[in-house]
């Protein structure tokens, strides 16, 4: 069976997810930091270690008996709304929903939702600039072949006027 690592979840998703991690751990307030900061700590930026331990969770855990990164996008929504709404249980311990609920919050105030959806939307940008570079890169050895009826310039053209 294929797999489905946390980051490809939807960002609603991985915060849901983080929030359900967050009240079997209760993760301290700490704060985001820049990309460089995180990057420059080597792992030990505690940003970067609560991400860790969520997807250690993530690896972890099961639904149903279905590990969590088997699970379909409807499957893993319908385990987030059954959190929620009945609380989860993880190494024989029941979270409650009220206390989820809570944690949810918790991530609002924090910033940590709003970091994570406004980084998920760069990293979009991020990915089809790299799509558009490669295929650029690519559209003349193409094009030399006889594979590329449209030249690079015109692909970046249409793709850019889709940012």
């Amino acid at each position: 069976m294929s797999t489905t690592p946390l980051r490809d979840r939807s960002v609603r998703a991985r915060i849901a997810f983080g929030a359900i991690v967050d009240t079997a751990v209760n993760f301290t307030n700490c704060p985001t930091g820049s990309t460089i900061d995180r990057y420059n700590a080597n792992g030990t930026h505690p940003y970067t270690r609560m991400w860790t331990t969520i997807h250690r969770f993530y690896d972890d855990m099961k639904f149903e008996g279905v590990p969590l990164n088997e699970l379909s996008d409807s499957e893993f929504l319908s385990f987030t709304q059954r959190a929620l709404g009945i609380g989860f249980d993880h190494q024989d311990t029941h979270y409650e929903a009220d206390a989820l609920r809570k944690k949810v919050s918790l991530w609002t105030s924090r910033g940590w939702a709003r970091y994570e959806e406004k980084r998920s939307g760069k990293l979009k940008v991020v990915r089809k600039v790299a799509y558009i570079a490669g295929f650029a890169c690519l559209g003349p050895v193409l094009g030399a072949f006889g594979g590329v009826a449209a030249t690079a310039g015109e692909v970046v053209a249409e793709t850019c006027s889709d940012l």
